[in-house]
């Protein structure tokens, strides 16, 4: 990244800041691989309540991750909307991920991961379709405990904010910036530290009026296409 150099003096004070109030928190239970993958793919461009609330919602609606992964695009997104400022992206996203997990595992599971070396799981995750670099960060560093930080939209938002970061600078390349200056060791730390910034900086990811407009309708859609899905899979 151009003035990489003084970016990361920058980063490294701003963590120097932040780590005393993450510390106080607790680090999350690390959750199966496959679960960590739906919520990544929730929380890219969302925040993490918002994104929990879409995963409650998927978890009540659906009977297990394979309903999910025969569900069409147009039903998930209606289920997630009323959570998701671009639920449609995300229900795309989610939807290639799952079936290419399922060509590759004969399963909707992920792990197959846990048996394999870090970089060898990177390299897969990568692979993935419907997968970027923010979801295989996150599930590198919170599932399987490899070196990663991933920076959700919302993260950089607040890094651009602060001008900790180049403006320039796209999440991949920011993400590989951030694990060059951040040892593994501070890695969670750093990740619960950046999320405070961009909860404080990052800005909401849709407008209120926009968040609330659908949510009867979305929930009421919700429940017919869920309905749906679960008579399509009986036939």
């Amino acid at each position: 990244m151009k003035d990489g150099t003084r970016y990361a003096k920058k980063v490294k004070k701003a963590f120097a800041l932040l780590a005393p109030a993450a510390r106080k928190h607790t680090l999350p239970e690390p959750m199966p691989p496959i679960d960590q993958l739906v919520l990544s793919q929730l929380s890219w461009n969302s925040t993490p309540t918002a994104a929990a609330r879409a995963l409650k919602k998927l978890s009540e609606e659906m009977i297990d991750l394979n309903e999910l992964r025969v569900s069409t695009v147009r039903e998930i997104a209606a289920m997630i909307r009323e959570d998701h400022p671009s639920a449609t992206e995300c229900a795309r996203d989610l939807s290639k991920s799952l079936h290419d997990i399922f060509r590759r595992e004969h399963a909707v599971s992920l792990d197959s991961l846990l048996d394999m070396g870090r970089r060898e799981a990177k390299q897969y995750l990568e692979s993935l379709e419907g997968v970027n670099a923010y979801v295989a960060a996150s599930l590198m560093l919170w599932s399987l405990g490899g070196h990663a930080i991933p920076v959700s939209q919302r993260l950089l938002r607040a890094l651009k904010k602060e001008e900790l970061v180049s403006p320039d600078a796209g999440g991949a390349e920011v993400q590989s910036f951030l694990e060059r200056n951040i040892s593994a060791a501070d890695g969670k730390l750093f990740a619960v530290a950046m999320e405070k910034l961009a909860a404080q900086k990052g800005g909401r990811t849709a407008s209120a009026s926009k968040a609330r407009g659908p949510a009867v309708s979305a929930s009421c859609e919700s429940k017919k296409v869920a309905a749906a899905a679960r008579r399509r899979k009986k036939k």
